[in-house]
């Protein structure tokens, strides 16, 4: 079945935990080259059925099979539950599901939703929603409200739909650092360990931020955590002045933050700097994280053509300072801070 019907169906079956999750040889598609699927091995984690035989373990399991180049699933069910949960019911109101979707646009998680319109409007513990209840709006609500899409194929539309192109504006906000498969399709991985998830963002006006003198300004690299709903890794790439201000260039999204994914970004980067100003991005400072993985990608990229100087942040330098230290007495440590 495909993913969108898998991700109803398993949010109509009992409760569950995943207490097995690799890769395998793909065995559930007719394709004939080699290639890996996702298997999963479900176990009941039910309060319901754990009351109704305390002395054993529900029977029920299950299997998902996920294939990861069609993105086909399979799913398997084994042993009968204990008990049949049926989940209550709650009145769906209009101002019910406006408050709801308030939340939802704050970005707020589902079950600190669901505690919120129970407080919020007062709702006894008979008619309060499931958590899966509220899961289920707050998908729903990001797909057709606010467009907001965790679905392969969906992702794939909207990278390509951002593709570069001669006549993209100067503001307009471009993907890249992907190239198109045999079916004309972003081939920009699956986040997989074997596949990794890789995508550049940025417009025309902020790559021009980079073309000035080398020895003007410093570049920044950095990694957060904050800005998606995923957690994956967000490169920040830009540039500070001499008069301290910083110009953000690009970002990337990526699963891990790993060498060739960074040594990747920033070979993207450089391409796409030539391609709208025609000219070599090259660097003097380089201001990053106190990670051997971004010192060897920025070396590996620029060292080539450019003379890099590899500056460190201070907090970094202080957060590696302190760890080392704490194995020390407080005299000491407080000696060795003072020198820094």
């Amino acid at each position: 079945m495909a993913r969108e019907d898998y991700q109803l169906l398993m949010e109509d079956m009992k409760f569950f935990i995943i207490v097995k999750s690799h890769l395998v040889p793909c065995v559930g598609c007719t394709l004939t080259r080699p290639h890996k699927m996702c298997y999963q091995l479900l176990e009941c984690s039910s309060k319901t059925c754990n009351a109704a035989t305390p002395y054993d373990a529900c029977p029920w399991n299950g299997k998902v099979l996920t294939c990861q180049e069609f993105y086909r699933v399979m799913i398997m069910e084994c042993g009968a539950s204990s008990v049949t949960p049926q989940a209550p019911s709650y009145p769906a109101t209009q101002g019910l599901r406006e408050r709801n979707g308030e939340m939802a646009m704050q970005g707020l998680k589902p079950a600190r939703i669901r505690m919120g319109i129970i407080r919020w409007f007062g709702l006894t513990e008979e008619v309060m929603p499931t958590l899966g209840q509220v899961q289920r709006f707050v998908r729903n609500f990001n797909k057709k409200e606010l467009h907001r899409t965790d679905d392969y194929e969906d992702v794939l539309d909207q990278i390509g739909q951002l593709a570069y192109g001669p006549a993209v504006a100067d503001t307009q906000p471009f993907s890249f650092g992907w190239e198109r498969d045999s079916e004309g399709k972003p081939n920009v991985g699956n986040g997989s360990d074997e596949n990794p998830f890789l995508v550049g963002l940025t417009t025309k006006c902020l790559l021009r931020n980079a073309d000035r003198d080398p020895s003007s300004f410093v570049f920044h690299m950095d990694g957060t955590f904050k800005l998606n709903q995923v957690a994956y890794p967000v490169v920040v790439c830009g540039v500070s002045d001499r008069g301290r201000s910083f110009h953000l260039v690009a970002i990337f999204i990526t699963p891990q933050r790993l060498e060739g994914l960074y040594g990747t970004a920033l070979s993207a980067l450089r391409r796409m700097f030539t391609a709208v100003t025609s000219m070599q991005l090259l660097l003097k400072y380089v201001l990053a994280d106190a990670e051997a993985e971004q010192l060897n990608a920025v070396t590996q990229v620029f060292g080539m053509d450019s003379e890099l100087t590899y500056l460190m942040c201070i907090y970094h330098v202080m957060a590696k300072v302190h760890k080392m230290l704490k194995a020390l007495s407080g005299t000491l440590r407080e000696r060795v801070v003072a020198d820094i």
